[in-house]
This record gives structure tokens, sequence and C-alpha cells, in this order.
């Protein structure tokens, strides 16, 4: 990238753009879509966010993947950390097999981009996301997002993702002498205690949509 291309200034409509993409980044952990760009910045047409899509990527501010949905990156230093921002993508699972390795191809609905500073070890995080509120209590909705680091060992209060025999949950637990208390909460009368859980991962971070629910 040139001296000469960084050091140009934007004009008031690329700027828009520009700071909608750095804040929404910020928020969400991952990039708009081009229509979300379109609605929120008052460009008329998608095409035109193409548009300035293409005069900020050649001006050297963002980077764009063209065969990936969200793979808008900021390259300029923002946020006041002085690091460049990075995405990185990481499967989106449709379902838990009832034994093996989770981050099978089969098991994989997608790939979703997140902010690189989410993951702690790539290519040991997946993404699921909740399916009810039963964990409405400690402030996760149904519909949220949630990193789970397949390494990640599980501490006192931690969400985990367990696998049972008949399917698979995100519960909080905790250590004790009997083994691991699953705190089922929602509707369930009682906690369960698991001798050997078959914990595939902890949750680490959640992304939440800005989607009112119903």
């Amino acid at each position: 990238m040139s001296r000469e291309s960084k050091s140009k200034k934007l004009n008031f409509k690329q700027q828009i753009v520009y700071d909608y993409i750095r804040s929404y980044i910020r928020e969400r952990g991952y990039a708009p879509s081009v229509r979300e760009i379109c609605v929120e910045t008052g460009i008329q047409s998608t095409s035109g966010v193409f548009h300035y899509l293409n005069q900020l990527e050649h001006l050297g501010f963002i980077r764009r993947d063209p065969d990936k949905p969200r793979s808008i990156i900021v390259l300029k230093p923002c946020f006041k950390t002085g690091k460049q921002e990075s995405i990185v993508f990481i499967p989106f699972l449709s379902g838990i097999p009832k034994a093996g390795n989770p981050l099978v191809k089969e098991n994989v609905s997608q790939y979703f981009p997140v902010d690189a500073s989410l993951i702690k070890r790539r290519g040991r995080t997946c993404m699921v996301m909740l399916t009810n509120d039963v964990l409405k209590d400690l402030g996760y909705l149904r519909g949220d997002r949630l990193l789970i680091d397949m390494d990640e060992p599980p501490e006192d209060g931690a969400l985990c993702l367990i696998r049972t025999e008949t399917s698979a949950m995100i519960r909080q637990v905790f250590h004790t002498e009997k083994g691991l208390l699953v705190k089922c909460g929602g509707h369930a009368k009682e906690d369960i205690v698991m001798e050997m859980p078959d914990i595939l991962g902890t949750v680490t971070a959640m992304i939440r949509s800005t989607i009112s629910r119903v």
C-alpha cells in the first residue's frame, strides 16, 4: 500500500460509511452486511454501498474478501488501540454429534466472521446459537451467538457446552466433591451432578444481534 493512499482524506460520505463500519465492528465483533450499511448510512442502494466500499478499499482504509460475507477488515488504526483490526472466520455449528469431534465438516453450516481479539485459539473455537431462554437469568437470551473454546478448562461459574446421550446443552457448572454440578435453569426443578461429563468447550464470548425479540 502506498504512502500516498494512506495520506488521502475521506470525503463526507466516505467518512460516514467508514465510521459506521468501525463502530459496528467495535460493538459486535464482526463486520456489517452491505444491506445494513445501506440502511444505516442513508445510501439509496446497495450498488451505492459497493461504490463507497470500493473507494475505501482503493484508498487503503479497508480490505474485503469477495468470496465471504461480512468480510470487511478495517486497516487503519482505530479505537485508539494503535493496532490493525482483523477478522477471523470460525465454524458455526448446526448440530452436535453424539460422539466424536463436533468440528467436522458435516456439523458446520457456515463460517461466521468475528473480531480476532475475541479468539484465544484459532482452529479450536466454534460458534453456537442459543435456541431458548434457559439462561435468561444469567443475561443470555435466545438468539445469542456464543463463542466456544474447545480447549478452555471450565472454572466454577463458567458456561460450558455439554454433550449428553440425547443432545447437547449450554449450562453453568460448578466443581463439587461428587462431580460437576450442572445448573439446569429454566423450568427444571433440580440441578444435576455429573461424575464424568462430556464437556466440549467453554463459552468465552457472546455476540448479540440488535434485532428485538418478540
